[in-house]
């Protein structure tokens, strides 16, 4: 079980992971965490996470071949949450926890897209920043990678 699913049998929340391994370099391990972990914490709280049904989408993918822009792309996509009310006027404590590593310590770049029902968030992050030794490659099992 995750740490997202629920012991109510009814009530059925889901987290998708699809991308490449990725080993990351120990300097990127940290920032990326608390980038996670502060999206799947807001998530749980009024967001996809919170509702049966909902749906957090974990997708990255690395431009490493030639004519390609050689970063890792991160895109988080909630679903099925209760409806947002309104895009948030200020920017507070969370959004400075997701932005301000992958800015100052990655070298990255972060846009919130917000709708009537789901938020996306996309991050890009040189590849030289954060892989270990250029090693990427191989598929990646999502239900082991969540706990399931």
């Amino acid at each position: 079980m995750t740490p997202y699913a629920s012991a109510d049998p009814w009530q059925v929340t889901a987290v998708l992971l699809d991308g490449p391994p990725v080993a990351l370099a120990p300097t990127a391990v940290q920032p990326l965490a608390m980038v996670l972990h502060e999206l799947a914490t807001n998530s749980a709280k009024p967001c996809a996470l919170s509702t049966p049904g909902g749906l957090v989408e974990v997708r990255w993918h690395i431009g490493r071949r030639a004519g390609e822009d050689g970063l890792l792309h991160l895109h988080w996509m909630e679903n099925g949450g209760p409806p947002i009310q309104s895009i948030p006027a200020r920017r507070g404590f969370g959004t400075r926890v997701i932005k301000v590593p992958v800015r100052g310590q990655l070298g990255g770049s972060v846009a919130l897209h917000w709708g009537s029902s789901r938020l996306v968030v996309e991050i890009e992050v040189p590849l030289a920043r954060v892989v270990a030794n250029g090693e990427t490659g191989g598929t990646v099992d999502a239900a082991a990678a969540v706990g399931a």
